[in-house]
């Protein structure tokens, strides 16, 4: 079997487990042919646009997004990945059955919470460490085929924010990380999450919390990463403590000034209309816009499905009827 071959049984493999888990009335075509492939690649370079959005705390993130064509393969391979490994039980962003109230839920009640993150995620990804794992256990990929497969799935050389794949890969990538982590935190009694690239260790003391911070320092750059020293923290029990955006203090719940901001979000587009209500996201595209508030609306009803979320749903769904 030629390495293109291999790569093609690789997507179909995974667009059949696709195809099983669609209803038969939605099933498109499942299947991608070996010249399909190797069209697609003759083209990776062509196959991405670029756009940027808001983030929470007002830079923008940059988005590359593939094509319908390249998208589609990826998620096969996507599908594939994850009928051949597990995340560690430590990682709970884009693991099927995990969540970000999964991810808090570890942290329920400890006295000190310490939240770090990754530095560059996404792009800290090279396309040779991507080759790299797809050849070992649990993937087995042959050399070239890796190597074909890890240009599918980067761009600049790199995992690109915005294609189906990127999510699945840094699960796969960091599952030695996870392992370092876990057991770190064992061994001092602490409890370990990661949710991309948010990490979260709890336990007993302010001190352990600093003592632990310099070990996943040194951690994370054996493993090719670094620390965004900016939004590092450390929260007692006597502030808010936080969790990818949900407080853990007694029981998992969305913030409440994640809520009222919500509110008054849905507020002054029901009053002043949709672009006094972009403005204040800074957003120019009005689909993008009720995009990001669908998001927080879902994020909102997953982790705390009030009557009062319930209240802003429906107002969201009349606003865009």
């Amino acid at each position: 079997m030629t390495p293109f071959e291999e790569v093609t049984q690789f997507i179909n493999d995974g667009l059949s487990v696709l195809k099983e888990a669609t209803p038969k009335k939605h099933r498109e075509v499942f299947e991608v042919s070996l010249d399909q492939v190797f069209g697609a690649y003759k083209h990776l370079g062509e196959s991405y646009i670029a756009f940027e959005i808001p983030k929470k705390s007002g830079e923008m993130r940059q988005i590359e997004a593939p094509n319908r064509k390249l998208k589609w393969m990826q998620k096969g391979i996507k599908a594939q990945l994850e009928t051949l490994f597990e995340a560690e039980p430590g990682a709970h962003g884009f693991v099927p059955g995990r969540s970000i109230q999964s991810n808090a839920s570890v942290h329920v009640g400890q006295r000190y919470v310490l939240n770090l993150d990754i530095a560059g995620f996404f792009p800290s990804i090279k396309r040779g460490r991507v080759q790299t794992v797809l050849q070992l256990d649990p993937i087995r990929l042959s050399k070239p085929a890796a190597r074909i497969l890890a240009e599918f799935c980067t761009r600049n050389r790199a995992l690109p924010q915005g294609a189906p794949t990127s999510p699945t890969l840094t699960n796969l990538v960091c599952m030695r990380l996870d392992r370092k982590l876990e057991k770190l935190a064992r061994h001092y009694r602490c409890r370990y999450s990661r949710y991309a690239d948010d990490i979260t260790i709890s336990g007993p003391s302010k001190e352990l919390m600093h003592h632990l911070l310099e070990r996943i320092t040194k951690i994370l750059k054996t493993e090719g990463f670094k620390v965004q020293e900016t939004k590092t923290r450390i929260l007692p029990t006597s502030q808010r403590q936080e969790v990818t955006g949900l407080s853990v203090h007694a029981f998992v719940n969305s913030p409440r000034t994640y809520r009222r901001h919500l509110r008054a979000l849905l507020h002054t587009w029901q009053s002043k209309g949709v672009e006094a209500a972009m403005q204040t996201l800074h957003i120019t595209d009005e689909t993008q816009f009720i995009a990001v508030v669908r998001g927080r609306l879902q994020h909102a009803q997953h982790t705390s499905n009030t009557a009062e979320v319930q209240r802003m749903r429906t107002t969201f769904y009349q606003l865009t009827a």
